[in-house]
């Protein structure tokens, strides 16, 4: 454990370990022992969280599952989905939030001219306030990206199905007609994009909420600002979440919506809407492929946005070291 530990953290930035200065001073409060007022906040989580999965198992068991309109998939995806995605949103939320606190705390405990002082401090203070943030959701993050993995393996499992010809089954008759080798590709694409959508968004959530935290002086203005950021990320993941459910539930509006509108509304659903997991049921992303043109390239775009959401994230995080070296107000 110690030695996949150790080859995890040698694939990482001098700047991103656990053994440097400025991330170890960031990380102060995760490295004291734990407060009863955390391990209350722990208990809470894990309470809330149950108190989810409760609901969502028996709303199964009446045929109403939560967040979907019919228990027609994997049944320990259909009960676990809407849990995990109170889960990822109230993880981004804190992605967002926190990062975007990171200046004003410092300020407001008089040590931001400090650190701003010594060699390269305001932009090794930006990027290990950005790595602090997937430090303290580390246990959220192993859980989401485990239930993921999960997901994943049972999505392979039931590629057995119909004595293995189930993905030569599910390409018959689609637009664009593709190979049973791209298929195959194109559902690792798929795969691949889900188990990584997650963890960037959260990094690309942490860098908006950095640049929040160094463009504002004011801790009025900073506050309205992650106000702002809240109810315009809760909002956007609602309306993405909602714009393919339409497809994916065939709601009212479904018959309306031309096939490029049910495209673009299933790929906000997997960028934004859950970050791809309600793709992450076999059955379900094999009859988007049926039912929307080009359906079967959804997987290759949510990569390639996973791509774009990185190079977002960069170009973030470096406004927010050019806005943070700025020199303070007399």
């Amino acid at each position: 454990m110690l030695r996949l530990r150790q080859a995890v953290l040698d694939q990482l930035p001098n700047w991103a370990r656990p053994d440097d200065p400025v991330l170890r001073y960031s990380l102060r409060r995760e490295q004291r022992p734990p407060t009863a007022m955390r391990w209350l906040w722990r208990l809470s989580a894990a309470l809330v969280v149950s108190a989810l999965l409760a609901m969502s198992l028996l709303a199964y068991d009446v045929h109403t599952p939560l967040g979907m309109s019919g228990r027609d998939g994997s049944a320990l995806h259909t009960v676990f989905y809407f849990p995990l995605l109170i889960v990822q949103w109230a993880v981004l939320v804190i992605a967002l939030l926190s990062a975007s606190n990171a200046v004003p705390n410092e300020r407001q405990r008089g040590t931001w001219e400090d650190l701003k002082i010594t060699s390269h401090g305001a932009e090794k203070m930006v990027r290990a306030q950005w790595a602090a943030v997937f430090y303290q959701m580390r246990w959220a993050l192993i859980f989401l990206i485990a239930m993921r993995l999960i997901f994943a393996g049972l999505m392979l499992a039931d590629l057995t199905d119909y004595q293995g010809y189930r993905l030569e089954l599910s390409i018959s008759g689609i637009t664009p007609q593709v190979s049973s080798e791209a298929a195959v590709i194109l559902l690792a694409a798929l795969l691949t994009a889900a188990l990584l959508q997650l963890p960037v968004l959260i990094g690309l959530n942490a860098a908006v909420g950095l640049v929040l935290s160094t463009a504002f002086r004011r801790r009025g203005l900073t506050s309205l600002a992650r106000l702002v950021g809240f109810l315009g990320m809760s909002g956007g993941l609602l309306l993405c979440l909602s714009a393919g459910q339409s497809v994916l539930d065939s709601t009212y509006t479904y018959e309306r919506m031309s096939m490029l509108a049910r495209w673009i509304g299933l790929l906000l659903a997997g960028v934004f809407g859950d970050q791809g997991l309600r793709f992450m049921d076999l059955q379900t992303y094999l009859q988007t492929w049926t039912d929307v043109d080009y359906g079967v390239l959804l997987g290759a775009a949510l990569l390639a946005v996973v791509v774009v959401e990185v190079v977002l994230t960069n170009v973030l995080l470096m406004l927010a070291v050019r806005l943070a070296w700025r020199p303070e107000p007399e």
